[in-house]
């Protein structure tokens, strides 16, 4: 029987970082997967209260809030395009400012959007801003947390030099986790395949 080699804990602990930034891929193109769907639901949602509505106001009020939600998910959806994504996030953002303008005219009473009226396309726009911003800390995290670990590998595995020699080489380039499909080289890789 051969012998088996013991794994190295170092090792280890980079396989599963990796892992982990796999699962933190794919858990955040779930995600946004849902949110996309979420807007477009909020939009039909939102389209058929605004429907016969007896004041304009009140309509644009509730179309605001349908239009609103529709871009926030394009904006949350669409993220491997980044020129798409700022454009809906533009969009989605001037709506919603749209919107709290004129919550905040019916909480003083000077419009009347309904009594059940509640921007709900600007609290979808930013339940999505907040989600964006947690997965791209994520996937940073993940990412940095391999390099970091790599660059101590890289260290621990260069021989002692004495301390009178000169210049130090630049380190190498570290070793990337497999791109995520999220990603332009993630995107040819699966089409490849």
């Amino acid at each position: 029987a051969m012998p088996t080699r013991r794994p190295n804990p170092v090792e280890k602990i980079r396989l599963k970082l990796i892992a982990r930034y796999t699962q933190t891929c794919v858990a955040s193109r779930s995600i946004r997967q849902c949110f996309l769907i979420l807007g477009c639901v909020t939009f039909v949602f939102e389209f058929l209260r605004s429907v016969g509505l007896p004041s304009p106001v009140a309509t644009l009020f509730e179309l605001a809030s349908g239009f609103a939600a529709a871009t926030a998910g394009l904006f949350i959806g669409q993220y491997p395009d980044a020129e798409q994504t700022v454009f809906a996030f533009k969009v989605s953002f001037g709506i919603s400012a749209l919107q709290v303008i004129l919550f905040l005219a019916h909480l003083k009473g000077d419009i009347h959007v309904g009594e059940k009226a509640w921007p709900l396309g600007t609290f979808f726009f930013a339940a999505c801003w907040a989600m964006d911003r947690y997965m791209l800390y994520s996937l940073d995290r993940s990412l940095r947390l391999i390099s970091e670990l790599d660059k101590v590998l890289e260290e621990r595995s260069q021989p002692d030099r004495p301390a009178g020699e000169g210049k130090t080489e630049a380190p190498a380039e570290t070793s990337a986790p497999p791109p995520s499909d999220d990603t332009a080289e993630g995107r040819k890789r699966k089409k490849n395949q």
